[in-house]
C-alpha cells in the first residue's frame, strides 16, 4: 500500500516538473515574438534592398567603361550587420579556417577523420567566392 502511494505521489511530482518546464508562456505570445522575429528582418532587408538601388546607374556607368571595374564595385559593398559580427576579406586575401578538434587521446579517431575530412574538402574546393582556403595547423 505505502509502495502504491510513493509511486503514485512520485507520478505526480513528475507530472508536476514536466507542465512547470514546459510552461510560462502561452501558444499566442510564442506566435507574436514569432511574427516580431519574421518582420524584423524584413524591414532591414528593405533598406538594404534601396541603397543598391541608388547605386546602380553608377554601376551601370561603369560597367560601359570596363566590365572588370563592375566585378570590384561588388566586392566593396558593405557587410551586412550581424549580431555575431562580420568577417571581410580582401580581394585575393585567403580565407583562413582552423579546428578544434580532439587528435591525440582515446577520442583521437573522430577528430582525426574530421581532420581529414576538412584537408579533403580543401584540397576538392581549393577556392571559395574566388578566394583560396588554408587550413590552419
Amino acid at each position: 500500500m505505502i509502495r502504491k502511494l510513493l509511486y503514485l505521489l512520485a507520478l505526480c511530482l513528475s507530472i508536476t516538473l514536466l507542465l512547470a518546464a514546459c510552461g510560462g508562456g502561452t501558444v499566442d505570445d510564442a506566435v507574436e515574438e514569432a511574427q516580431e522575429e519574421v518582420e524584423e528582418p524584413a524591414a532591414e532587408e528593405e533598406v538594404v534592398e534601396e541603397e543598391p538601388a541608388a547605386e546602380e546607374p553608377a554601376a551601370e556607368e561603369v560597367a560601359e567603361e570596363e566590365p572588370a571595374a563592375e566585378e570590384e564595385v561588388a566586392e566593396e559593398a558593405p557587410a551586412e550587420e550581424d549580431p555575431l559580427g562580420t568577417v571581410v576579406v580582401a580581394a585575393g586575401d585567403p580565407i583562413r579556417i582552423a579546428s578544434a578538434l580532439v587528435i591525440a587521446g582515446p577520442n583521437e579517431t573522430l577528430g582525426v577523420d574530421s581532420q581529414t575530412g576538412v584537408e579533403v574538402a580543401i584540397q576538392q574546393r581549393g577556392e571559395v567566392a574566388g578566394h583560396p582556403v588554408e587550413l590552419i595547423p
